[in-house]
């Protein structure tokens, strides 16, 4: 691995230092390490024991999960993606899912964490555009333009909380693993 890639790969990690808030993951440490005249990237992050959304949305089975809970997780999403999107240049995480979102817990309660910034992208200042990414049954159809905004995002938060109340996508025909 090359330095410019190490440091794009770190990126992420630069991304999430700038932003901090409650409700998306933190970053500890980010660095470059080389051992035996080979260069390696790392950076450690806070550990969330609870895992996945998509784990904890499985845990229901065949049951429902209910409105109150699926709507105090996505509000908690909801004020952590705000202070990405509310940045000079906003910040699109373009990759909203369950399997990105990270249930935890602390003296309040159930904490929830945005979390694998690792498409994320600072947007065009003067289009508020970037290219686009992600899973495409998460994807709004100007996605298929090579389009995202914030906007990408927010469509991507709808998805995500109808799955969780309905137990599958809007669009079922367009398969959740497809990236683009």
């Amino acid at each position: 691995m090359t330095l410019e890639e190490i440091e794009k790969m770190l990126g992420e990690a630069v991304l999430l230092s700038r932003i901090g808030h409650p409700n998306i993951i933190r970053v500890f440490e980010a660095n470059i390490l080389e051992i035996s005249r080979t260069t390696y990237g790392f950076f450690t992050m806070e550990y969330i024991p609870g895992g996945t959304l998509n784990r904890y949305w499985q845990s229901y089975g065949s049951k429902l999960m209910s409105v109150e809970e699926a709507v105090e997780i996505m509000k908690q999403v909801c004020s952590g993606l705000s202070i990405a999107h509310c940045e000079t240049t906003p910040v699109i995480h373009r990759d909203i899912k369950p399997q990105n979102i990270l249930i935890g817990y602390d003296s309040g309660g159930m904490r929830v964490k945005v979390s694998d910034f690792g498409l994320a992208k600072r947007v065009n200042p003067m289009t508020l555009l970037a290219s686009a990414k992600g899973t495409l049954g998460f994807k709004p159809p100007e996605s298929l333009e090579n389009l995202d905004s914030c906007a990408a995002d927010v469509w991507a938060l709808g998805t995500t909380l109808y799955l969780l109340l309905t137990d599958k996508l809007p669009f079922p025909s367009l398969d959740e693993k497809i990236h683009f």
